[in-house]
C-alpha cells in the first residue's frame, strides 16, 4: 500500500504531523509511507524515519510569474505549468492507494485532486471532476467550519490531523526515542521569537523575566532562534547581566534544537515551532498566549505544560511569567491564572480563569450530540429565533423552486437568506458555529443533478431548522396568535408607505410563526390554512406592497381575531 500525506504549511504544522505520520506507521507498517512538504521547511521532517520526504518548489514553479517583467503572461504561465508537472513527475510515476491532504489550502486541494489516479482514497480537501471543491470527509468538514483563530474550537490541531487521517494517536506516536527522565534534564530553553510581530514578547519583557527566574533558580538559560533572532538574544542576554545565559541563536539545525528541547527542564515562549518539538520530546512548556492565536488549538500538548493567556501578549506582565517557571521548575502547583496540561491525552484545565463556554459547548452539540448548551443570554434566543425563521423561509422557497412561475422570486429571496446568515454572526458571534455548520454542509453538496441538488439544500436547511428549533420559543397557540396579530399591525403601516425593508425582520417573524400554527390546526377563522399561505405567497411575488397590506389589514389579522375569540371562548377539553 502506498500512502502519500500533504503537509504544505509551516515547520510548527510539520512539527504537529509527526504523530499522525507516527500512528499510520504503527496501524500500516507494511505501507510504503511518502510525505509531500514545501522545500523551505523539509529540515523539519530531518531524523523522521522510515519515509520518504518529496520536496514541493513552489518557489521555483512561481518564478516565472512572480519574477517576469509582465510582457509575455501566457508564456510565464506555460512555463511555470511545465515546472509544476516536472515537480509532480516523482509523484505520479505509481498511483497511491491513500492521500491524506493536512494542508487545508485552495492550492492543495487542486494538487491532491491533480496527484489522484485510480481507486486511490482521499481524506481531506481535494476537487470534483469538475474543480468544484470537494470536502469528502466529516472531519476535514469540521476542519473548514469550526478550526482557526476567532473560532471557538477546543480540539487540538494534532488530533483534528489525526481524525482527518483515521488514526488514534497513542502517546509513543509522538516520540521517536523514549523522552529522557526529569532526573537527567537541565536547565531552561527560552525562545524569544515568533513569526509575526503580535506574536512576539517584547524585548524588556524578556530581560525582566530572565533576571527574576536566574535570581531565584540555579538553572542556566539558553536562547534560541533562527540565525536573524541572534540580535535580539544578544541584546536580551547583555541585559539580562549573567553568565548563565547562553545565546544559541543560529547555531543549531532543528535536528540539534529538538534534543536541546529534549535535555531541558522547561521551555519558554510564545506561539511558535518549539512549542511542538516540546511536545514530540515530553518537555514542559511555559506558552505565552493571546487573541492572536488559539492556544486550544495549537498549545503545548507535553504533559505538565501550561499557557498563560491575555488578550494582547504584552498584557501578560514579566512577573507572572516569571513565577509561573519558577513554579513548575519546583513541581509546584499554578502561581496564578493559567491554563494546565496534564497530559498529552488530556484537554487544558483553565486554573482560576474564566472562558464563555457556550460557543464550545454549542460545538459540542452538533458535531458529538452532546446536551445543547442553554442559552444564557437573550441575544442567543433572538439569534436563533431569526435562524428558526430564515429556514422556515428557505423551505418554503425551495417548495416553490419547481414552479417557473415562482421560481424567479424563490431565487431572490434565497439570495437575501445567503446575505442574512453573516449578519446574524455578526450581531452574534456567540452562534457562528450553528452557521459555520450550516454553510459548510451546503459547500459540501457535490455538483449532480438538479433534483438531487435541491434535496440536499433542502436536508441542510431542515438540520438548520432542527437546531434553531431547540431554542424555539414557541408560546401556546392563544400567545402565538396575538403574536402575529401584532405583527400584522406593526407591518401594515410600513408596506403602505412602500417602506418593506423597515419590516423585512417582522415579515419573516410574521411567516414562522404563521407556519408554526399551521402545523397545529387546520383552519383560521374559518379558511384553510393552506389558502391563507397560499394567499400570503401570492402577495410575496408580486411585491405589490399595497396588495400585501390590504391581505394583512382586511382579511389575515380578522382571521387571526376571529380564531382567537373562538379559542377563548371553548372550553380547555376541546381545545387539546
Amino acid at each position: 500500500m502506498r500512502i502519500l500525506v500533504l503537509q504544505l504549511a509551516r515547520f510548527g504544522d510539520i512539527y504537529q504531523t509527526w504523530p499522525v505520520l507516527r500512528a499510520l506507521q504503527r496501524t500500516r507498517p507494511d505501507a510504503e509511507l511518502h510525505v509531500l512538504v514545501r522545500a523551505r521547511f523539509q529540515d523539519a521532517l530531518a531524523g523522521f524515519p522510515a519515509a520518504t520526504v518529496h520536496a514541493w518548489p513552489t518557489q521555483d514553479i512561481l518564478e516565472p510569474i512572480l519574477n517576469g517583467d509582465g510582457s509575455k503572461p501566457d508564456e510565464a504561465q506555460a512555463e511555470a505549468i511545465a515546472r509544476f508537472e516536472r515537480a509532480a513527475e516523482p509523484l505520479t510515476g505509481s498511483p497511491f492507494d491513500l492521500i491524506i491532504n493536512l494542508s487545508f489550502s485552495p492550492f492543495s486541494s487542486y494538487l491532491t485532486d491533480f496527484l489522484t489516479a485510480g481507486e486511490c482514497e482521499v481524506r481531506g480537501y481535494t476537487r470534483h471532476p469538475d474543480g468544484h471543491f470537494h470536502i469528502p470527509d466529516d472531519s476535514s468538514a469540521y476542519f473548514y467550519a469550526q478550526a482557526g483563530v476567532g473560532r471557538a474550537n477546543r480540539y487540538h490541531v494534532t488530533e483534528l490531523f489525526a481524525a482527518v487521517a483515521g488514526v488514534d494517536l497513542i502517546d509513543e506516536d509522538h516520540w521517536i526515542e523514549a523522552p529522557r527522565p526529569a532526573s537527567d534534564r537541565r536547565g531552561i530553553v527560552v525562545h524569544l521569537g515568533a513569526s509575526t510581530e503580535d506574536k512576539t514578547y517584547l524585548p524588556e519583557r524578556w530581560v525582566s523575566v530572565l533576571r527574576e527566574v536566574l535570581s531565584l533558580s540555579e538553572e542556566n538559560v539558553t536562547l534560541v532562534g533562527s540565525a536573524g533572532e541572534r540580535p535580539l538574544c544578544q541584546t536580551v542576554a547583555a541585559q539580562a547581566g549573567s553568565d548563565r545565559v547562553l545565546n544559541r541563536a543560529g547555531e543549531s539545525t532543528l535536528s540539534e534544537l529538538m534534543n536541546w528541547i529534549g535535555s531541558a527542564r522547561l521551555v519558554i515562549g510564545a506561539d511558535s515551532a518549539p512549542v511542538h518539538m516540546a511536545t514530540l520530546t515530553d518537555t514542559p512548556y511555559l506558552n505565552l498566549s493571546a487573541d492572536c492565536v488559539n492556544f486550544w488549538e495549537t498549545g503545548p500538548r507535553s504533559a505538565g505544560s501550561r499557557v498563560l493567556y491575555a488578550p494582547s501578549l504584552q498584557a501578560i506582565k514579566p512577573e507572572r511569567v516569571a513565577q509561573e517557571a519558577l513554579a513548575m521548575l519546583k513541581g509546584e502547583g499554578p502561581a496564578g491564572p493559567c491554563a494546565v496540561r496534564e497530559s498529552l491525552s488530556s484537554g487544558y484545565l483553565p486554573q482560576q480563569m474564566q472562558f464563555d463556554d457556550f460557543s464550545w459547548r454549542l460545538i459540542e452539540a452538533l458535531y458529538t450530540g452532546s446536551e445543547y448548551p442553554k442559552a444564557g443570554r437573550r441575544e442567543d434566543a433572538l439569534a436563533f429565533q431569526r435562524l428558526f425563521e430564515l429556514s422556515e423561509l428557505a423551505l418554503h422557497q425551495l417548495d416553490r423552486w419547481d414552479s417557473g412561475k415562482t421560481r424567479s422570486t424563490a431565487a431572490q429571496v434565497l439570495a437575501q437568506i445567503d446575505q442574512l446568515l453573516p449578519e446574524i454572526t455578526r450581531l452574534n458571534p456567540r452562534i457562528e458555529p450553528a452557521i459555520q455548520w450550516f454553510e459548510t454542509e451546503r459547500i459540501r453538496i457535490p455538483p449532480g443533478e438538479a433534483q438531487a441538488t435541491l434535496a440536499r439544500t433542502r436536508a441542510a436547511f431542515e438540520n438548520l431548522r432542527w437546531v434553531a428549533a431547540v431554542y424555539r420559543e414557541y408560546q401556546e397557540p392563544e400567545q402565538e396568535y396575538r403574536r402575529a396579530a401584532a405583527l400584522c399591525a406593526e407591518i401594515v403601516p410600513e408596506l403602505r408607505e412602500y417602506q418593506f425593508a423597515r419590516v423585512q425582520s417582522a415579515v419573516q417573524s410574521l411567516i414562522s410563526v404563521l407556519q408554526e400554527l399551521a402545523r397545529h390546526s387546520t383552519k383560521v377563522g374559518g379558511a384553510s390554512w393552506s389558502s391563507v399561505l397560499s394567499d400570503l405567497d401570492t402577495c410575496l411575488s408580486s411585491r405589490d406592497f399595497i396588495a400585501f397590506a390590504d391581505f394583512l389589514e382586511w382579511k389575515l389579522a380578522p382571521a387571526l381575531r376571529s380564531e382567537l375569540t373562538r379559542r377563548e371562548t371553548l372550553p380547555p377539553d376541546v381545545l387539546s
